[in-house]
Protein backbone atom coordinates (compact mmCIF):
# COMPACT_ATOMS: atom_id res chain seq x y z
CA UNK A 1 0.00 0.00 0.00
CA UNK A 2 2.49 2.73 0.98
CA UNK A 3 4.70 1.71 -2.89
CA UNK A 4 0.46 2.84 -4.19
CA UNK A 5 0.44 6.40 -1.67
CA UNK A 6 4.21 6.75 -3.18
CA UNK A 7 3.28 7.08 -6.74
CA UNK A 8 -0.14 7.89 -6.64
CA UNK A 9 0.44 10.76 -4.53
CA UNK A 10 2.61 12.56 -7.11
CA UNK A 11 0.18 11.75 -9.63
CA UNK A 12 -2.90 13.41 -7.66
CA UNK A 13 -0.96 16.61 -6.72
CA UNK A 14 -0.48 16.99 -10.36
CA UNK A 15 -3.94 16.70 -11.16
CA UNK A 16 -5.10 19.03 -8.66
CA UNK A 17 -2.28 21.30 -9.92
CA UNK A 18 -3.70 20.72 -13.21
CA UNK A 19 -7.47 21.10 -12.58
CA UNK A 20 -6.15 24.56 -10.50
CA UNK A 21 -4.57 26.13 -13.72
CA UNK A 22 -7.40 25.25 -15.76
CA UNK A 23 -10.33 26.78 -13.61
CA UNK A 24 -7.97 30.00 -13.33
CA UNK A 25 -7.51 30.07 -16.56
CA UNK A 26 -11.21 30.98 -16.96
CA UNK A 27 -10.98 34.52 -14.81
CA UNK A 28 -10.91 37.30 -16.73
CA UNK A 29 -11.39 39.88 -14.28
CA UNK A 30 -9.26 38.98 -11.01
CA UNK A 31 -10.76 42.50 -9.21
CA UNK A 32 -14.28 41.26 -10.18
CA UNK A 33 -14.88 37.40 -10.62
CA UNK A 34 -13.61 36.63 -7.10
CA UNK A 35 -16.14 38.32 -5.37
CA UNK A 36 -19.55 39.37 -7.38
CA UNK A 37 -21.80 36.85 -8.53
CA UNK A 38 -23.69 38.83 -10.90
CA UNK A 39 -23.73 40.82 -14.11
CA UNK A 40 -25.64 42.82 -16.76
CA UNK A 41 -25.84 44.85 -20.00
CA UNK A 42 -25.66 48.39 -20.24
CA UNK A 43 -25.53 50.69 -22.77
CA UNK A 44 -22.08 52.49 -21.30
CA UNK A 45 -20.50 49.40 -20.08
CA UNK A 46 -16.47 49.22 -20.53
CA UNK A 47 -16.85 46.12 -22.28
CA UNK A 48 -18.66 46.07 -25.58
CA UNK A 49 -19.55 42.45 -25.27
CA UNK A 50 -21.64 43.38 -22.24
CA UNK A 51 -23.68 46.48 -24.08
CA UNK A 52 -27.41 46.78 -24.21
CA UNK A 53 -28.30 45.42 -27.66
CA UNK A 54 -31.05 46.85 -30.14
CA UNK A 55 -31.89 44.45 -32.80
CA UNK A 56 -34.93 44.82 -35.85
CA UNK A 57 -36.92 42.31 -34.52
CA UNK A 58 -39.88 41.99 -33.07
CA UNK A 59 -40.85 41.05 -29.04
CA UNK A 60 -42.45 38.10 -30.38
CA UNK A 61 -39.82 36.81 -32.32
CA UNK A 62 -37.40 37.51 -30.07
CA UNK A 63 -39.34 35.65 -27.33
CA UNK A 64 -39.77 32.75 -29.72
CA UNK A 65 -36.38 32.57 -30.28
CA UNK A 66 -34.86 32.58 -26.79
CA UNK A 67 -36.80 29.39 -26.22
CA UNK A 68 -35.34 27.44 -29.05
CA UNK A 69 -31.65 28.50 -28.07
CA UNK A 70 -32.64 27.33 -24.47
CA UNK A 71 -34.12 24.24 -26.04
CA UNK A 72 -30.94 23.67 -28.46
CA UNK A 73 -28.31 24.56 -26.47
CA UNK A 74 -27.51 21.79 -23.65
CA UNK A 75 -26.79 23.89 -20.98
CA UNK A 76 -29.75 26.52 -21.02
CA UNK A 77 -33.23 25.83 -20.20
CA UNK A 78 -36.42 28.25 -20.16
CA UNK A 79 -38.31 28.61 -17.47
CA UNK A 80 -40.44 31.56 -17.81
CA UNK A 81 -41.65 34.67 -19.68
CA UNK A 82 -43.14 37.79 -17.80
CA UNK A 83 -45.13 40.47 -19.65
CA UNK A 84 -44.36 44.60 -18.22
CA UNK A 85 -46.58 46.02 -20.73
CA UNK A 86 -47.57 46.19 -24.42
CA UNK A 87 -43.97 47.27 -25.12
CA UNK A 88 -41.64 44.90 -22.01
CA UNK A 89 -40.82 41.42 -21.64
CA UNK A 90 -38.90 39.38 -19.08
CA UNK A 91 -38.03 36.23 -20.26
CA UNK A 92 -36.11 34.25 -17.77
CA UNK A 93 -33.96 31.49 -18.57
CA UNK A 94 -31.29 29.15 -16.36
CA UNK A 95 -27.70 28.45 -17.10
CA UNK A 96 -26.60 25.15 -15.87
CA UNK A 97 -22.43 25.57 -15.41
CA UNK A 98 -20.58 22.41 -16.90
CA UNK A 99 -18.41 21.06 -14.47
CA UNK A 100 -20.16 21.54 -10.79
CA UNK A 101 -23.93 21.89 -12.40
CA UNK A 102 -24.72 24.93 -10.79
CA UNK A 103 -27.31 27.28 -11.67
CA UNK A 104 -27.41 31.05 -12.86
CA UNK A 105 -30.41 32.14 -13.02
CA UNK A 106 -30.62 34.90 -16.60
CA UNK A 107 -33.25 37.26 -17.19
CA UNK A 108 -33.69 38.82 -20.50
CA UNK A 109 -35.57 42.02 -20.65
CA UNK A 110 -37.22 42.85 -24.05
CA UNK A 111 -38.71 46.33 -24.80
CA UNK A 112 -39.94 47.32 -27.97
CA UNK A 113 -38.46 50.55 -28.84
CA UNK A 114 -39.58 52.42 -31.99
CA UNK A 115 -38.80 49.62 -35.11
CA UNK A 116 -35.92 47.85 -32.60
CA UNK A 117 -36.10 45.88 -29.37
CA UNK A 118 -33.82 46.91 -26.92
CA UNK A 119 -32.48 43.59 -25.09
CA UNK A 120 -30.49 43.91 -21.45
CA UNK A 121 -29.27 40.75 -19.57
CA UNK A 122 -28.97 40.09 -15.87
CA UNK A 123 -27.32 37.12 -15.04
CA UNK A 124 -27.17 35.73 -11.39
CA UNK A 125 -25.29 33.02 -9.67
CA UNK A 126 -27.49 31.25 -7.30
CA UNK A 127 -24.78 29.99 -4.67
CA UNK A 128 -21.40 31.51 -3.68
CA UNK A 129 -19.60 35.35 -3.46
CA UNK A 130 -17.65 34.79 -6.97
CA UNK A 131 -18.75 33.70 -10.12
CA UNK A 132 -15.33 33.18 -11.69
CA UNK A 133 -16.37 35.33 -15.16
CA UNK A 134 -18.91 32.86 -16.18
CA UNK A 135 -22.53 35.46 -15.36
CA UNK A 136 -20.51 37.65 -17.56
CA UNK A 137 -19.62 35.02 -20.34
CA UNK A 138 -23.40 34.29 -19.98
CA UNK A 139 -24.75 37.42 -20.99
CA UNK A 140 -21.93 37.26 -23.77
CA UNK A 141 -23.00 34.04 -24.49
CA UNK A 142 -26.91 35.04 -25.31
CA UNK A 143 -26.14 38.43 -26.67
CA UNK A 144 -24.30 36.35 -29.47
CA UNK A 145 -26.79 34.48 -30.45
CA UNK A 146 -28.94 37.37 -30.48
CA UNK A 147 -26.86 39.17 -32.66
CA UNK A 148 -26.77 36.25 -35.27
CA UNK A 149 -30.77 36.38 -35.42
CA UNK A 150 -32.34 37.52 -38.53
CA UNK A 151 -35.39 39.85 -39.01
CA UNK A 152 -37.84 38.11 -40.61
CA UNK A 153 -38.79 39.75 -44.47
Amino acid sequence: MSNLLRYLGPAIGIVALLLTLWIFSYIEDWSRDLTTNTAETSPTAKDQRLRTLNIALSLDDLEQNLQVISESEPLWSYARTESIDQSTRKVHLVRTTRLMRYKDDVIVTLKRVGNETSVDVYSRSRVGKGDLGQNPRNIRDLLAHIASLKPRT
